[in-house]
């Protein structure tokens, strides 16, 4: 120790060395009472003690601490071998032993730990049978002796003339600046011979003698995670998991491991855990064929971090976690349907064209792919042979004939079915998910007024629409009635009032607020199958000041929906509100009502109201869906007809 340097650098007599640190030694508090295990050779025993004292150097701020290994029935001892753990992190070993000559030897484990091996050197010819055996896994502290020729007892180590124990090494530890100051001290093993030649064969005894220096505390570290493969891997690898972790503390811990990645900046996506239940200054490791696994095969290609953590509530945060970090790269084999489109809807008994859109989304070139397309059962299975190299694609058509398909609504799904081959022979993929997409196609029959089964009335309707062009339609369906519930405004002339722009012979008008005026209904359209592109209400007014609000609500024929507020401008205007999704259904416009409410003080005047609707003339009996209504649409129809939903 520090102590003993110092005194004999400064010339004091070796005796007088000693003496002075022996009293300052016996002057300590011990920490620990003495503690035994057997030390074994042959059927002989010798029991072994461990005593831990603590002393504050008199000239250095560090404090040092001593291990006294002790024996009793020390007859006779010509080798021994001790092995001492502690936490590296908090105690170092010092470069002072006893007795004289015990040099010390450090080698770094894969953690980071120093382990710790001590040898005693005798004066004259000596023979070296043992120098331990480092143990990297748990940063085990192995102090061994030498032989010496000759029957020659160890230096410290006197014949049992009074049956009390003798130091057979005193080791020194120097405490480092480490927050908390705690280390778990065990004497782990104990051996000894009595030959001078080799030791004894059966000589390791796993006997456990627990000692500590500080107060003990909760210090789990996870101390290193790693991967296979490492550094870099192709999406679709399984990839192993490997993580090392340490018990630094002082008490018997179970504790969890929870693995995950960096999905995104700031979300961790879980892998897995593990569990591990380790004694003071014991090691644990979760080897690669272990589960948890992580599967990449969904996991976007780039660099991530992965990171293993436990989760015991302890004294030091600062190595509760460890991370490593790998890259996810493009695989060699990697087909995918990158896209399939439909019609929404169709008619039963018609054709129906499917596209889909296969891409090599892998490094190597691709060919003779099979791609099926299903609902229920397989429409239609095909096999290119075009040969695509990375990035390219390929569109491929496929024909669904719907007749005998019932109306409802079907799933449609594209397959790339694995294996690839490539020069007719299979390679693997395995990024697989990727290999699907899918569409809803609604199959219908043609019940255009809706009671459920094709019938007369359907046919009277498609008769209709029978040779009509394509094109667009624009229908204006003005008041037709005012049931005067809300009678806030000033009516002038005749009900409807608004029916028309007449003004002034029939209008309404309001000049405070808030007030009502309604509810009006509108002419019929007569329409039923033509397809609704857009619906408005329109008013026409005017009102005497500026920045005065009209707010227009309109019934579906279930409730009431406010459509906002307009401007009104100081004179005669059409201001227009839009009710699209409101109004979505012939029926819903055919039941429609309104009334108008002002916001403002002042004079409002409303002369004419009308909803206007926007719609395709033919869709609903174009039933093939290619642009017009013909023969091709009647014989749909006809295949149709007393069908029912």
């Amino acid at each position: 120790m520090k102590l003993y340097s110092v005194l004999r650098r400064k010339g004091f007599p070796l005796i007088l060395t000693y003496l002075i640190v022996s009293i300052l030694c016996c002057l300590t508090v011990p920490i620990l009472d003495y503690l035994t295990v057997p030390m074994v050779a042959g059927s002989e025993e010798t029991l072994v003690t461990m005593s831990v004292y603590d002393m504050q150097s008199y000239f250095e701020d560090d404090l040092v601490v001593d291990v006294y290994i002790n024996v009793t029935e020390p007859t006779n001892i010509i080798g021994w071998e001790i092995n001492v753990k502690v936490n590296p992190e908090v105690l170092a070993p010092g470069y002072y032993y006893e007795p004289m000559g015990v040099t010390f030897l450090a080698a770094a484990d894969e953690s980071g730990y120093f382990l710790y091996d001590w040898t005693l050197e005798n004066p004259g010819n000596i023979t070296i049978f043992s120098e331990g055996i480092p143990d990297n896994e748990t940063g085990t502290i192995t102090a061994v002796s030498q032989t010496v020729q000759g029957w020659r007892e160890m230096p410290g180590v006197g014949a049992d003339t009074d049956g009390l124990w003798e130091k057979l090494v005193t080791l020194y530890f120097t405490q480092l600046n480490a927050t908390p100051a705690y280390s778990p001290i065990l004497l782990t093993e104990a051996w000894y011979s009595t030959s001078k030649y080799a030791p004894d064969d059966d000589t390791h005894e796993a006997n456990v003698i627990n000692g500590h220096f500080g107060t003990p505390i909760h210090d789990v570290a996870t101390t290193s995670v790693s991967t296979s493969p490492s550094v870099n891997a192709t999406r679709g690898t399984v990839i192993q998991i490997g993580v090392k972790t340490f018990n630094l503390g002082g008490y018997n811990e179970t504790f969890t491991v929870t693995f995950s990645y960096n999905k995104t900046a700031t979300e961790w996506e879980f892998i897995g855990n593990y569990t591990f239940a380790l004694t003071p200054l014991e090691s644990g490791t979760k080897s690669f064929l272990v589960a948890p696994f992580w599967d990449t095969e969904y996991v976007e290609l780039g660099n991530y971090t992965f990171k293993a953590v436990h989760n015991l509530t302890d004294a030091n945060l600062d190595n509760d976690n460890a991370t490593t970090t790998i890259e996810i790269t493009r695989p060699e084999w990697d087909v995918a349907v990158t896209a399939i489109s439909a019609p929404s809807e169709a008619t039963a008994g018609g054709s129906v064209d499917i596209n889909v859109t296969v891409a090599n989304e892998g490094t190597k070139p691709i060919t003779n792919v099979t791609v099926t397309v299903s609902y229920d059962g397989t429409i239609e299975e095909q096999n290119f042979t075009d040969v695509l190299a990375y990035g390219e694609t390929i569109v491929l058509t496929f024909e669904w004939d719907t007749t005998g398909v019932a109306p409802e609504n079907y799933t449609i799904e594209a397959e790339a079915v694995p294996p690839l081959l490539l020069n007719s022979t299979p390679v693997s993929e395995r990024v697989e998910y990727n290999n699907f997409e899918s569409t809803e196609v609604e199959i219908k029959i043609p019940d255009f007024n809706g009671n459920g089964v094709v019938d007369a009335v359907d046919l009277y309707l498609f008769a209709k629409a029978y040779g009509s062009p394509p094109g667009a339609g624009v229908i204006d369906l003005y008041v037709n009635a005012d049931d005067e519930t809300k009678t806030d405004w000033t009516r002038h002339g005749t009900n409807p009032y608004l029916n028309a722009s007449d003004y002034p012979a029939n209008y309404v008008h309001v000049t405070g607020k808030p007030n009502l005026v309604g509810d009006f209904g509108f002419e019929d359209s007569g329409k039923t199958i033509e397809s609704i592109t857009s619906v408005t209400v329109q008013l026409y007014a005017k009102q005497s000041g500026s920045n005065r609000l009209l707010e227009v609500f309109v019934w579906d024929g279930s409730s009431w929906t406010s459509l906002g507020t307009q401007i009104v401008s100081p004179s005669w205007s059409w201001m227009t509100w839009t009710a699209t999704t409101v109004l979505d259904t012939w029926a819903k416009i055919d039941g429609a009502k309104i009334y108008i409410g002002t916001l403002n003080a002042g004079l409002y005047e409303v002369d004419c109201g009308r909803l206007q609707v926007d719609y395709v003339t033919h869709e609903l009996a174009d039933l093939d869906y290619d642009g017009d209504v013909d023969s091709d649409d009647l014989d749909l129809f006809l295949e149709n007809y007393g069908k029912s939903t």
